[in-house]
């Protein structure tokens, strides 16, 4: 297979780039950073789980298209996850991002789903704990705004580089398999019954006449 292998972040809007074109997911991956396969004619784009979610057609480098399965876009919603989904992906995120989705939605009942979609594009930059965080200290504070929570991480919190993105997906789903493929430990007396059923091949004669010779000497 000689097909290139990238990592992308899905983007607000649910779109991944490529090359000047954005192609579609489901919004579930909103801000996730995703293995993408581009072969000569097609592009592949892979979960945390590493299952295909989405498969498009290439489109010609520069184009500046938005490839839209409409399969990803039930409602015909173009315009990033509603607030339903929202919801769902700070339900996620702990209790102390729904808090501030619940007086987010309240404080500007007209924007919240823009405001809650640009705070989460911040994954993209920062850690989650830290995002977290930040949005506990506006809660507090009544900050219901992105920009908010934007300059509260510039303040507290390191920006991230995209290979720090990609380690720590990588190692959440490698924790993730290790977990998933624990097995309980067996007995002793298991072993004991192999050898017993298995015994030992006879091992080969080896010439030592050299040896006693020079021992003799």
């Amino acid at each position: 297979d000689t097909a290139r292998v990238v990592y992308r972040v899905c983007d607000v809007e649910g779109f991944v780039a490529w090359d000047g074109n954005r192609y579609s997911v489901d919004y579930e991956h909103v801000t996730d950073i995703l293995p993408v396969r581009i072969t000569q004619d097609e592009l592949f784009i892979y979960g945390a789980d590493l299952e295909c979610i989405a498969r498009h057609e290439l489109r010609r480098k520069g184009a500046g298209e938005d490839v839209t399965d409409p399969r990803h876009r039930p409602r015909r919603d173009h315009q990033g996850p509603n607030l339903d989904q929202l919801r769902v992906t700070y339900e996620v995120l702990g209790p102390k991002a729904v808090s501030f989705m619940s007086g987010l939605e309240k404080a500007r009942p007209r924007s919240a789903a823009y405001h809650a979609r640009q705070v989460l594009a911040l994954r993209q930059r920062y850690d989650t704990e830290d995002l977290v965080a930040a949005m506990e200290h506006a809660t507090a504070y009544g900050a219901y705004d992105h920009h908010a929570i934007e300059s509260i991480l510039q303040a507290r919190a390191r920006p991230r580089r995209l290979d720090e993105y990609v380690a720590e997906a990588t190692w959440a789903r490698v924790q993730q398999t290790l977990q998933e493929s624990q097995t309980e430990p067996r007995a002793l007396c298991e072993y004991d019954d192999l050898c017993r059923d298995h015994p030992t091949a006879p091992q080969p004669q080896v010439d030592l006449s050299h040896r006693r010779k020079w021992i003799t000497f």
